[in-house]
């Protein structure tokens, strides 16, 4: 079951180049919109607030027209949200009988589930260059912006090596600890071969770069943020 998980994040961690109005909408608007979701999902009180909240993956999915991302995104954080209901429910102090433990275990579990959804989904559809572009702009330091292209680029392919190996591993009857020796031999080539490559294309040179991804359409980043102030204004009059 966790090996299942494992396979569900790394496949909706790794960057789809699909044009869509996600993936086109401008990575400012996609920073701001997900800062009031988080926001809004921190202040949401009741089940019915999180079941709203849960409406905006959904609605992300349907714009991308790829209810697959959303499928695949739920397998992902099935199993940690499962466990956070359980924990949630046994461990309140009204206890597990209790009809208010119930509501109050499934309204943080979606709450989550939504945050979750969201991010994943955002995740699939968003090129970590326009991020670093974007934060770079905002003069962030250099060895910040460049260790995000280079971490989520690395982490599904890391969690592939893992896999791999592990599979691997399990064909020959070896123990399952010895996966880790491959893996963190592989992974530190890899992170040198990425890092090797963008010394190449000039990172590290100069402070000014120019970068051929587009920071994306504001026209499509519009669309974003109005749905999310939507849902909040849906909760706010609620």
């Amino acid at each position: 079951m966790i090996l299942w998980t494992i396979d569900k994040i790394k496949t909706v961690l790794t960057f789809s180049k699909e044009k869509n109005v996600v993936s086109n909408a401008h990575i400012v608007f996609k920073v701001i919109s997900t800062i009031i979701f988080f926001a809004i999902a921190i202040t949401a009180s009741d089940l019915t607030d999180a079941l709203i909240l849960l409406s905006y993956p959904i609605i992300l999915a349907g714009l991308t027209r790829k209810f697959r991302v959303l499928f695949e995104s739920l397998q992902a954080i099935i199993l940690p949200v499962s466990l956070l209901f359980l924990l949630t429910w046994l461990l309140s102090p009204e206890g597990p009988l209790s009809m208010y433990t119930v509501i109050r275990a499934a309204t943080i579990s979606l709450r989550i589930s939504a945050l979750a959804l969201t991010l994943l989904i955002i995740f699939s559809f968003t090129n970590p260059v326009s991020l670093s572009a974007f934060l770079e702009k905002c003069r962030l330091p250099l060895a910040l912006t460049q260790s995000i292209i280079l971490t989520w680029r690395l982490i599904p392919l890391v969690l592939k090596d893992f896999l791999e190996a592990l599979a691997s591993l399990k064909l020959k009857k070896y123990p399952t600890w010895k996966t880790l020796i491959p893996l963190t031999v592989v992974s530190l080539e890899k992170a040198f071969r990425i890092s090797e490559t963008l010394y190449i294309k000039g990172f590290g040179w100069s402070k000014k770069r120019t970068y051929i991804t587009h920071l994306g359409d504001v026209k499509d980043g519009i669309i974003m943020l109005g749905l999310v102030m939507l849902i909040s204004l849906t909760l706010f009059i609620l």
